[in-house]
């Protein structure tokens, strides 16, 4: 029995041995070089103002979670008990 799969597999092993040309070539070599270096060239000039801000709104999700991990962290220590008592009051 025949399966799609297995015609992709066969395609695929055949695009390997073929003799076309797989490895990119000097233009396009140099072309991600230079879009390598020019990122390179911009988050090495940026202040620690704008990349904290970059990294808010890029991944608001991890700020979100090291802020709140944070405050829980420092709000335990200040606190101790009365600290996760009365937060777990607020959810009765």
């Amino acid at each position: 029995m025949k399966t799609k799969n297995d015609d992709f597999i066969k395609q695929s092993l055949e695009e390997l041995a073929s003799d076309k040309e797989i490895f990119p070539s000097s233009i396009q070599k140099q072309r991600m070089l230079a879009a390598i270096q020019s990122e390179v060239k911009i988050t090495t000039t940026r202040s620690r103002k704008q990349r904290l801000k970059d990294f808010i709104v890029n991944r608001p999700y991890r700020f979100a979670f090291s802020f709140s991990a944070v405050q829980a962290v420092i709000c335990a220590l200040a606190f101790g008990n009365d600290y996760t008592e009365f937060i777990l009051k607020l959810f009765e």
